[in-house]
């Protein structure tokens, strides 16, 4: 597990937010509040994001993803090793299209969501989650929180949509359908 006390590449505004797809295997530490306007999911499914984002104690504000398919949310999908912890996020997550896999935080999760917080929207047609769509064996999901609304067709949760791993000391203040 990467050292969370050590310097990382400070992040202070959408540009350098939207930089870590350029090395999805960094320590990144959110310095400030964020606003955003026009963005773009973090990493694709070809290209997942491995490493570790601190959000350190922070809020981004204005996320409006719409975009078409699957795995959806801020990541599209974190792998075993990567980190999310101490980051607040509000908004909207409502692809178009296959919209399976839609979670606020990430579309599929296998590492590790802590102390985080969803505000908002979250909608898709299957495996619909305020923080992932689906939680996979190795995904740990702890101490987070989801308000607004989720809705879908078929496997939605306050929290996961699907999950396979470990979801820990975590609260659903949204509506579900």
């Amino acid at each position: 597990r990467p050292d969370l006390f050590r310097q990382g590449a400070q992040k202070y505004n959408e540009a350098e937010l939207e930089a870590i797809e350029n090395d999805p295997s960094g320590l990144y530490i959110l310095m400030e509040d964020i606003e955003i306007a026009s963005f773009d999911i973090l990493c694709s499914k070809d290209v997942p994001f491995t490493g570790v984002l601190e959000g350190n104690g922070h809020t981004i504000r204005g996320l409006n993803l719409t975009f078409d398919g699957s795995q959806q949310g801020f990541f599209r999908y974190l792998t075993d090793t990567a980190m999310v912890v101490d980051l607040h996020l509000e908004g909207t997550v409502q692809p178009a299209g296959s919209a399976s896999e839609v979670g606020g935080f990430a579309g599929k999760n296998s590492g590790l969501i802590r102390n985080c917080s969803f505000a908002g929207t979250v909608s898709g047609k299957e495996f619909v989650g305020g923080i992932t769509g689906h939680n996979t064996v190795s995904g740990i999901v702890e101490n987070c929180v989801i308000s607004g609304s989720v809705y879908g067709g078929h496997f939605v949760g306050g929290i996961a949509g699907k999950n396979v791993g470990v979801l820990r000391s975590c609260e659903n203040n949204a509506l579900i359908n």
